[in-house]
């Protein structure tokens, strides 16, 4: 079970003219909306040649860990299926999908992913 995130406040403020159509006057309502969400949990930057380099990976892995991370939520969780999928083959210009599956299966035996 992963710790509770602190929450972070968020603030909205919404202001409003109205004008009084008998004397012309401008009255302005403001209204501020106060809102709690989940903290944004901390981060490392890394570059990913670096990972491929270090664990002895073929050039151009790092493409395909940068198209993985563009679709990972917050906790972590990659999911794919097939649409997902096509989208980032064509998205590096693969031939199939195969060669996408491929290169995961190659970060996986890496213990990358």
């Amino acid at each position: 079970m992963q710790p509770e995130r602190p929450l972070k406040k968020v603030s909205k403020v919404t202001k409003n003219k109205i004008i009084d159509i008998n004397t012309g006057e401008i009255q302005e309502k403001e209204e501020i909306i106060n809102a709690y969400i989940d903290k944004e949990p901390d981060y490392v930057k890394i570059y990913l040649k670096d990972i491929v380099a270090l664990n002895d990976l073929p050039k151009g892995l790092d493409r395909v860990i940068n198209v993985l991370l563009k679709v990972m939520s917050y906790d972590n969780m990659i999911i794919l299926n097939s649409f997902i999928k096509k989208q980032m083959t064509q998205e590096l210009g693969y031939k199939t999908v195969q060669v996408l599956n491929n290169n995961i299966n190659k970060l996986v035996n890496a213990e990358i992913l």
